[in-house]
């Protein structure tokens, strides 16, 4: 279970660094990583948690969060005047 909040900490960190380290080199290749690394965390977590209550609720928290931190980090890109 801690490798999975390890695992969590890593991918909110990286989402929300303002310059990480860039794996793909294309246009909005950022959003491939995002979808990537949040896949990976769902797949991880469905397999640890049994009951279908729980695998869901993680599932809708894993979406939302990673909608909510690709916000927050296109919000932190764009220049305020």
């Amino acid at each position: 279970m801690l490798i999975n909040w390890v695992l969590v900490a890593a991918v909110l960190f990286l989402s929300l660094t303002p310059s990480p380290p860039e794996i793909l080199d294309f246009a909005f290749s950022d959003k491939f990583e995002h979808l990537f690394a949040y896949s990976v965390l769902m797949g991880w977590a469905g397999q640890l948690y049994v009951s279908t209550h729980q695998q869901i609720t993680w599932a809708r928290w894993t979406l939302r969060d990673g909608g909510c931190s690709g916000i927050r980090a296109g919000l932190g890109r764009i220049p305020i005047i």
